[in-house]
C-alpha cells in the first residue's frame, strides 16, 4: 500500500546512516532518480546525483544548515539522473536522528520529484511575465476595479501617465475619482449595468486628470472573474489628438466651403455690378452733361441733382458689391492708418447715434500699410456705423484703437480671409462696442452679401468690409457673445515703404483738349454718354463697337487718334488682346482702359506690355477731365 501511495506521489523515503556513510531508499525514490546496481548508495553518490549548477549551492547547505545547525532539510533543487542523465526537479526533506551526546546518526526523509510541477509554475510564471510585459507597456490605459465597490486594484503604466497618479496613489482610489462630478454619476450607471450583462462603452468620456485638468477618452469595459470576485476592466484610449485633428479638419472643409461660397457670391456680384456700372454710366454721364447745358436759373437743375444724387448712391451699392467681390477699384498708397483714422474723428463722432460715446485710442509710431485711403475709410465708417447701430437705444460705448501685432501661422488661423495670409507684421484697427453682441449662427453669416439683422439693412456693408480686406490681403477676427457687445478687429500686413507724401491736385475744372480719341465699348449706352463726356472736353470722338471694330477703324490712319478709351470685357477680341494689337500698330499709342472692375487687377493684366491708363465706370465728365489731363501733363498727348 505504502509503495502505491508513493508512486502515485511521485515521492520516495531514504534512511541516511551517516556513521556507516551508507543510506537506503524506496523503490520509488531508486526510480525517480534513475538509480540502478552499479550505483554506490553513499554521501559521495548523493553529491554525484546534484546538478552540477545547483551542486555548491547543496553541499553548503547540507554541511552548515542541516548537520552544523541541526535544521530540517528542506530544500528544491536539480539532480541529473544516473541511469539517463535526465534533468530532474526535486523536494528534499529530511531530519536528522541524534545520539545522546547530540551527535548526528542518522537522517531520515522524502524527496519528491516535482519536475511536472515545476514546469506547470514556469509556464504559468512565463505567461505572467508576458502579460505583465503586454499590460505594462500596452499603448492603452489598463484599469481593473472591483464591480462592487469601484475601488481600483491594478492599473498599467500608461494609465498611470494619463491620469498623472503613481500606480500606489491609483490603487487607493475609485471609479468616482477620475471623472469629473457631472459624469460620475453615469459612469457608475454603466457599472451597475455591466454587472446586469449589459454590454458597457463610453466614448468621448472626459477622465479628470491629478493636476485638475480633463482630456477625452474612449473606454471600452469588459465583465471577468479575478480572485473570485467580478472586476471590472477598462481599456482607456486617450482621443484628445484625435477629436483635435478632427475639429482641425472640420474647421478646414467648413473654410473651404465658406471660401467657395464666397468665390461664388463675389462671381455673381462682381458680374451684376459691372452689368449696373455700364446702366449707371448712361445715366450719370446724361445727367452731368444736361445739368451743364440747362439754364442754371431752370427748376430742372434740382431734378437733374437728384438723379445724380440717386446715381450715385446706386454706384455706391455697385462698388460695396465689387469690394465683397475683390474687384473694387484700389487706389494703393502707402499711408499711416492711424492718421486716417484721426482725419475722420470729427466725422466719426457725428455719425454715432448720440447715446454712444466714442472713444479712440491710436497707436503712435506704427509702420505704415499699403492699401487704398477711400477703401479704409470706407471698412472704418461701415464698422462704427453698425457698432453704433448695434448699442441702439441703451447708452453705451464705440471704441476704435490701432496698434501692430506679429502674426504667427497659429495666430492666422481659422481667420475670415483668404489662405494665402503670410506670417509677420500687421496693423490692425479695432472697433468695438457695449451693444447687444451676436450668437454663433449670426457671426457664421455676418460677411454674407444681402445677410443683415437690421429692418432696414441691405446687408451690404461687411460683406464690402470683407472684399475691402481681401482685396489687401489682410484679414478680420470678431469677438462677440449675446448680451456682451462685439469687436472687429481688422488687420493689414506691415508696408517696408515710407508714408506717401500728400499729393496736391488743383482741379482744373475748366481744363479741355483737342484731337480725336477713338472710344471702344460693346455697349452703345456707354459709347453714346462717353462720346458726349469727351466732346464736352473738346475733343472729336469716333466709337467702336468692339476690338475687332476698333483695329479695323485704327488700321485706316493710326497717326489721327491721341488717345483709346478702351473697354475691358467685349465679345470676340476682348480689351488686353485688342491693347496688344493697337501697340503692334503704333507703339506710342495711349490706351485708358475702362473698366467696372478693380483698376489695379485689372492693370496688373497690362503690366510689361507698354504704358496705359485706368477709368473706373461708371465715370462722369470730372473723372474723365482727371484721367485724360493727367495723361496731357506727362505729355503724352
Amino acid at each position: 500500500m505504502l509503495r502505491e501511495v508513493q508512486k502515485l506521489a511521485n515521492l520516495g523515503h531514504y534512511v541516511f546512516d551517516i556513521s556507516k556513510d551508507s543510506w537506503k531508499s524506496s523503490e520509488t525514490l531508486d526510480e525517480i532518480l534513475g538509480l540502478n546496481d552499479s550505483f554506490e548508495y553513499t554521501y559521495q553518490g548523493w553529491e554525484s546525483l546534484l546538478h552540477p549548477e545547483d551542486r555548491n549551492e547543496m553541499m553548503s547547505y547540507f554541511r552548515n544548515v542541516v548537520l552544523r545547525n541541526r535544521r530540517p532539510f528542506n530544500k528544491e533543487y536539480r539532480i541529473v539522473r544516473f541511469s539517463d542523465r535526465q534533468v530532474r526537479h526535486v523536494h528534499g526533506l529530511g531530519r536528522l536522528t541524534l545520539d545522546e551526546k547530540g551527535r548526528p546518526i542518522t537522517m531520515v526523509g522524502t524527496i519528491q520529484d516535482i519536475t511536472d510541477r515545476w514546469e506547470a509554475e514556469k509556464t504559468l510564471a512565463e505567461s505572467d511575465r508576458k502579460f505583465r510585459t503586454l499590460f505594462e507597456n500596452s499603448g492603452e490605459g489598463i484599469l481593473v476595479a472591483d464591480a462592487e465597490t469601484q475601488k481600483f486594484l491594478f492599473a498599467n503604466q500608461t494609465i498611470c501617465q494619463m491620469l498623472g497618479y503613481s500606480h500606489a496613489e491609483i490603487i487607493q482610489m475609485s471609479v468616482s475619482d477620475i471623472h469629473p462630478a457631472p459624469k460620475v454619476q453615469s459612469v457608475l450607471a454603466g457599472f451597475e449595468a455591466q454587472i446586469r450583462g449589459e454590454t458597457m462603452k463610453a466614448l468621448d468620456t472626459p477622465c479628470l486628470r491629478k493636476d485638475g485638468s480633463t482630456f477625452q477618452a474612449d473606454i471600452l469595459t469588459a465583465l471577468v472573474m479575478l480572485d473570485n470576485r467580478k472586476c471590472n476592466v477598462g481599456f482607456f484610449t486617450d482621443i484628445t489628438e484625435r477629436l483635435k485633428l478632427e475639429s482641425d479638419k472640420l474647421q478646414m472643409e467648413r473654410r473651404l466651403l465658406h471660401s467657395q461660397k464666397l468665390e461664388s457670391l463675389g462671381l455673381l456680384a462682381g458680374g451684376i455690378a459691372h452689368d449696373f456700372n455700364n446702366l449707371l454710366m448712361a445715366v450719370i454721364g446724361h445727367a452731368n452733361l444736361a445739368r451743364r447745358r440747362v439754364d442754371p436759373a431752370s427748376r430742372g437743375i434740382e431734378n437733374l441733382q437728384q438723379i445724380e444724387v440717386a446715381a450715385g448712391k446706386a454706384a455706391d451699392l455697385a462698388r460695396q458689391l465689387l469690394a465683397y467681390s475683390g474687384r473694387g477699384k484700389f487706389v494703393i498708397e502707402t499711408i499711416d492708418l492711424s492718421k486716417v483714422v484721426q482725419e475722420m474723428q470729427h466725422l466719426l463722432a457725428v455719425s454715432v447715434s448720440k447715446k454712444a460715446d466714442l472713444r479712440v485710442n491710436l497707436g503712435s509710431g506704427l509702420p505704415a500699410v499699403d492699401v487704398d485711403p477711400t477703401q479704409i475709410r470706407q471698412i472704418i465708417m461701415n464698422l462704427v456705423i453698425n457698432a453704433s447701430e448695434a448699442i441702439g437705444e441703451k447708452n453705451g460705448t464705440v471704441s476704435l484703437s490701432t496698434g501692430s501685432i506679429d502674426c504667427d501661422v497659429k495666430y492666422l488661423k481659422n481667420m475670415w480671409s483668404d489662405d494665402s495670409l503670410v506670417p509677420g507684421e500687421y496693423i490692425f484697427l479695432e472697433i468695438g462696442d457695449t451693444g447687444c453682441g451676436m450668437d454663433k449662427n449670426t457671426q457664421a453669416r455676418i460677411f454674407d452679401p444681402f445677410f443683415t439683422t437690421k429692418v432696414s439693412g441691405r446687408g451690404l456693408g461687411l460683406a464690402a468690409v470683407i472684399g475691402i480686406v481681401r482685396g489687401h490681403k489682410g484679414f478680420v477676427k470678431v469677438y462677440s457673445e449675446p448680451g456682451c457687445g462685439s469687436t472687429f478687429k481688422v488687420f493689414f500686413p506691415a508696408s517696408s515703404h515710407s508714408v506717401s507724401a500728400n499729393s496736391n491736385d488743383a482741379g482744373k475744372s475748366d481744363w479741355s483738349g483737342t484731337g480725336r480719341i477713338l472710344l471702344v465699348d460693346d455697349e452703345e449706352s456707354v459709347r453714346d454718354v462717353g462720346k458726349a463726356l469727351l466732346q464736352e472736353l473738346g475733343f472729336e470722338v469716333e466709337t467702336a463697337v468692339d476690338g475687332f471694330d476698333a483695329l479695323t477703324r485704327f488700321k485706316n490712319n493710326p497717326g489721327v487718334f491721341k488717345c483709346v478709351i478702351l473697354d475691358l470685357t467685349m465679345p470676340r477680341i476682348d480689351g488686353e488682346e485688342t491693347f496688344i494689337e493697337l501697340r503692334k500698330l503704333r507703339a506710342d499709342i495711349n490706351v485708358v482702359i475702362s473698366s467696372g472692375y478693380n483698376g489695379q487687377n485689372v492693370m496688373r493684366k497690362f503690366s510689361g506690355k507698354g504704358k496705359a491708363g485706368f477709368i473706373q465706370k461708371p465715370y462722369n465728365l470730372s473723372d474723365l477731365r482727371k484721367v485724360l489731363r493727367e495723361i496731357f501733363d506727362a505729355g503724352n498727348l
